[in-house]
């Protein structure tokens, strides 16, 4: 299991480039449910608020444009213990329960 020790840091640093009106809703989400597909998928989390903020930050950032190889590249840069895999799977969770509708955009 991996930790993701920069969190917090790298969705302050993706929460800079949100343009208004980019926030998820997150009003219906299942924290519960999230994060236990992220220990199901062996990914750990300083605290439950850090994990979704992270999340949060992911659909921002998302909206603003940025998908796939960047974001994962993004992740594996502020978390150097962080396997590629986990990297791809939180991101493919956070979209999941943050902004499904983002893993319908072509």
């Amino acid at each position: 299991m991996r930790l993701l020790p920069a969190l917090i840091g790298f969705s302050a640093v993706l929460a800079l480039a949100a343009p208004a009106g980019a926030d998820p809703d997150a009003a219906g989400v299942d924290e519960a449910s999230f994060l236990a597909s992220l220990r199901s998928a062996g990914i750990t989390y300083k605290t439950p608020e850090a994990a979704v903020q992270f999340a949060q930050a992911v659909c921002t950032a998302m909206g603003n444009g940025e998908y796939g190889p960047q974001m994962v590249n993004d992740l594996k840069g502020q978390n150097p213990g962080l396997t590629t895999d986990h990297a791809a799977s939180f991101l493919a969770i956070a979209a999941k329960f943050y902004c499904p509708q983002q893993l319908n955009r072509s």
